[in-house]
Parts: structure tokens; C-alpha cells; sequence
């Protein structure tokens, strides 16, 4: 089902002396497909919640309309709208078994829609089935875990085959574990019904692994509406470029000048040829993984410490045009050279450097270019192994090819003929085609999970045994959900 909401605006009256009203929605119009996961993501008090209550017909909107495909449902009663609602504190009946929980709203269709006691349990069964708990239907709520529970107001959601489910904050109340793996089975859920979902959230963790689409919220004001990638890598405006990112951008003080961007009183990426340059000061986004660790590198900087981590080394520094007390950049171990103290040398990735006006924050969109061109890296293994015919050609140029695609296979041990997902890969200069052969829904498999620095996706090989593959997400150029790499 189709959700559209054209110009909404919700407004509170005003409290106290001043009886000032609040906009709490203010024009609010975007539209999420149908069989989407779209969350709404942003601060507390920006309106999301409100939002969702209208969605619902809990709310009543000040101004503009709601559609569910074609339907104008603005003024329809909640009851009458077909929607499934998942509150932040569960809502169960304390007094009520698991079973009478879940087949609660059941009891209340009249008319045609009436349903034998005999269907009632057969719906319920498979809604318990679908969420993993019809081993406890006999129990009380207070018998149960904070995740349990939350499975079991996701199966009363979804025992009445909504059109459209609505999830506000359900995961809020769990510990980080538990929110890890509930996140995982919503997700999972929203796949095999392919209900239209409304998730709101202010953890932005949860909005990038498992939507859709993002809808980023200010102050009642639509930020940014797109894929979780495409808003971090291309953020609309400086506070959608803060709120999106862990560790967050680095944000410093530079300006514009001779063509070049200059912080700190160095010039740092020059801009490309045919840009209009608007000269002056601005401010500029750097995501920790922009950073080229590079003795001689054109951004100086006073070494704070580094943070190991394993796969990942946060080099923590000082740069006096910086907005914060350090700077955190983060680079590949195998590109780091234990660098104690002193100064640290950086070359910046454009990519990943954003620009915007210093007053309003909003993007200036320029396209950036390194100093001087570097000499081209080879290739990863990882890389070079993803992408079909690669690993041959590179092989044969060093007369290795036996040796290479043995490697291949013990360092990426899934069959490529059901991987579930599958990714194009960019290596360098070359852009190797995904072929789409095998079908998802048979194969099995989650939706890659995309954060700052590596997109993680799962694949099924012929045994049927899971494998996690992480790659550089500068590496990744799509993902396709059926096919074959």
C-alpha cells in the first residue's frame, strides 16, 4: 500500500502567558511505496511521532491529506483505515495470556469481516509463527522478556493483515544486544509480508541497517527524504550531514579562494575546472573515513593518540581551524604506521568532503579534486576476488592465475550461484557487472546493512550456511536482490 502525505501540517495550541501555538508538522509532503520500510528519523521534538499518530488516526491534521494509495483517508477513524500500531511500551493486557493478546483485535471485527473461533486460532498460530513465539502462547506477559513482548505486540499488529504497519520506537526499551537482534526480525517480518512499515526513530543505527527509505526530521521541517546511503553520502544540508554518522563528520572552519579550499591556512583540494567558485568562507564536513593517512599529506595536524580497534584505527588529532577539541579520522589498520606523536599528515578523500554556508547550512554543492593526482593503489584481494573475470585478468598479467583463484575461494568462502545479494563492484578503474541469475526469495538471505565505512551483507551458500561479507563501502557501487557475483 501506497503511502502519500500531501502538504501535512500539525499545530498544538499555545500554553501560558504568550499562548503562543506550536507547529509541531509544518508541510510536510513526501510519499513512501508501496512494500517500503521507511523510517522517520530525527531529534526529540521533531515531530515524528506526531507524524505517525497521523498516519494512524490517532491525530487529527491541521492542514493537507493523507492517501493509502488512492484512497483519501484523512478523515477516516483509526478502526477504519486498515493500519497495524506498535507502541513504544508495548501496550499488552497484563491480565491476558499471549494467545489472547494476539487475537484481541480479532474479537472486535464485526459484520462480514467476522471471524469462527476456529480461523481466529488459525491466524493467530501463523502471526505467532511469523515472530518465533507459538511456543509461548499459554504465558502472561509479566513471564516474558522485553523482547518477547515486543514480538508479541508485533504479532497482534499483524494478525489482522494490516495494509500498513507503524512501529513507534519499539525498540527504545530493550538493552543494545536485544535491540540488535529485535531490529534484525523486524526487518526480516517486513520482507516476507511486505507491508508498507512507518518506523520512527531517533537512532540513527537502526534507521540506516534496516529501511528503505529515510525521512530526516527538523523542528516539524522535512530535511531529506532518500536511501540510507544516498543520505549519508549526499547529506541535503549541514544538520543532515551531523546527524547521520558514527563516529559523526568532522566539521571545520575553511574558505574558498584561488580555486582551491583552504583550513587552517592550507590549501587542501582544489576545485575542479568549470566550477563556479564563490570565494569566502565556509564550513566543511569531513566523515572520519575521509582521511588519507600520507607522510607529506596536505593537511597538518598535532597527533592526539590512536584507538586500535581491530579492523578499524581511529587516529585522533588537533587542527586549529577545527569546530571541536579533536578531530577523529579513521583508517584501515593495514594502512596504519604507528605514528605516536608529533604530527600527523593527512590528504582528504572529496568524496567525502562536503561544504556548506556558514549561516544557514545549507549544501554548496562543488565538485572537489585532489591537489595533485596520486599514483593509482592496487587493488585489495577482497576487491579483486568480488568482481567476475578480475581475478583472471590480474592473475594472467603476473602469471599467477592458479595460485589467484585459489585464494579467491578460501578467503570468500560462498557460492556465488545463491548469493541472495549481490554487489557491482568498482575496483579502481574498472566496473565489473553483476550478473542476475538467482532468486532472492529462494535463496534466502538479509538485506545488506550499510554504515559509514563498510556495507556487511549475508548469503546463503548450497548447504545452506550462512556467511557475513564486509566490504569497503567506497568499494561498493549497488546492490542488486537477486543475481549472482
Amino acid at each position: 500500500m501506497e503511502i502519500v502525505l500531501d502538504h501535512l501540517t500539525k499545530k498544538f495550541p499555545g500554553r501560558g502567558k504568550n499562548r503562543q501555538e506550536v507547529i509541531a508538522v509544518n508541510d510536510f509532503t513526501f510519499t513512501i511505496p508501496d512494500g517500503k520500510l521507511a523510517a522517520l528519523l530525527g531529534p526529540s521534538g521533531c515531530g515524528k511521532s506526531t507524524t505517525l499518530n497521523m498516519i494512524c488516526g490517532l491525530l487529527a491534521p491541521t492542514s493537507g491529506e493523507i492517501f493509502f494509495g488512492d484512497n483519501n483517508v484523512t478523515a477516516l477513524p483509526p478502526e477504519e483505515r486498515g493500519v497495524g500500531m506498535v507502541f513504544q511500551n508495548y501496550a499488552l493486557y497484563p491480565h491476558m495470556t499471549v494467545e489472547q493478546n494476539i487475537r484481541f483485535p480479532l474479537e472486535n471485527f464485526r459484520g462480514k469481516d467476522r471471524l469462527s473461533k476456529e480461523a481466529m486460532k488459525e491466524r493467530v498460530l501463523e502471526a505467532a509463527k511469523l515472530v518465533h513465539i507459538e511456543e509461548l502462547l499459554e504465558r502472561k506477559p509479566s513471564e516474558l522478556s522485553g523482547g518477547q513482548q515486543q514480538r508479541v505486540a508485533i504479532a497482534r499488529s499483524l494478525v489482522k493483515l494490516p495494509k500498513v504497519l507503524l512501529l513507534d520506537e519499539p525498540l527504545s526499551n530493550l538493552d543494545a544486544r536485544l535491540r540488535l537482534a529485535t531490529r534484525e526480525e523486524i526487518r526480516r517480518i517486513q520482507q516476507e509480508t511486505r507491508i508498507t512499515t512507518v518506523f520512527v526513530t531517533h537512532d540513527q543505527d537502526e534507521a540506516m541497517s534496516i529501511s528503505d527509505l529515510i525521512v530526516v526530521m527538523k523542528e516539524g521541517v522535512l530535511q531529506q527524504v532518500d536511501s540510507p546511503q544516498k543520505v549519508y553520502d549526499d547529506p541535503a544540508n549541514q544538520f543532515v550531514a551531523q546527524f547521520l554518522g558514527t563516529p559523526p563528520i568532522n566539521m571545520f572552519d575553511g574558505e574558498l579562494k584561488d580555486g582551491q579550499l583552504w583550513i587552517a591556512g592550507e590549501p587542501v583540494l582544489r576545485v575542479a575546472e568549470g566550477e563556479s567558485v564563490p570565494e569566502g568562507p565556509v564550513s566543511v564536513g569531513i566523515r572520519p573515513e575521509g582521511f588519507i593517512l600520507l607522510e607529506g599529506g596536505a593537511m597538518h595536524n598535532e597527533m592526539v593518540r590512536p584507538e586500535i580497534t581491530g579492523r578499524d584505527v581511529s587516529v585522533i588529532f588537533r587542527n586549529k581551524a577545527a569546530k571541536t577539541d579533536v578531530v577523529r579520522s579513521i583508517i584501515s589498520a593495514e594502512d596504519w604506521n604507528h605514528i605516536s606523536g608529533g604530527e600527523v599528515h593527512f590528504d582528504l578523500k572529496p568524496a567525502k568532503v562536503y561544504l556548506f554556508a556558514p549561516e544557514s547550512g545549507e549544501r554548496i554543492r562543488l565538485k572537489l579534486e585532489p591537489l595533485a593526482q596520486s599514483a593509482p593503489q592496487p587493488e585489495t584481494k577482497a576487491q579483486t576476488a568480488a568482481v567476475p573475470g578480475l581475478a583472471e585478468e590480474t592473475a594472467e598479467d603476473t602469471g599467477e592465475a592458479e595460485t589467484m583463484e585459489e585464494k579467491s575461494v578460501e578467503e570468500i568462502p560462498v557460492s556465488a550461484r545463491v548469493i541472495p545479494q549481490v554487489m557491482a563492484l568498482e575496483a579502481r578503474e574498472q566496473m565489473a557487472a553483476a550478473v542476475q541469475s538467482a532468486s532472492a526469495a529462494d535463496a534466502g538471505g538479509d538485506a545488506p546493512e550499510l554504515d559509514r565505512m563498510q556495507t556487511t551483507f549475508t548469503a546463503l551458500n548450497a548447504d545452506g550456511q550462512s556467511a557475513e561479507v564486509v566490504l569497503e563501502t567506497d568499494a561498493v557501487d549497488t546492490y542488486i536482490k537477486e543475481g549472482e557475483l
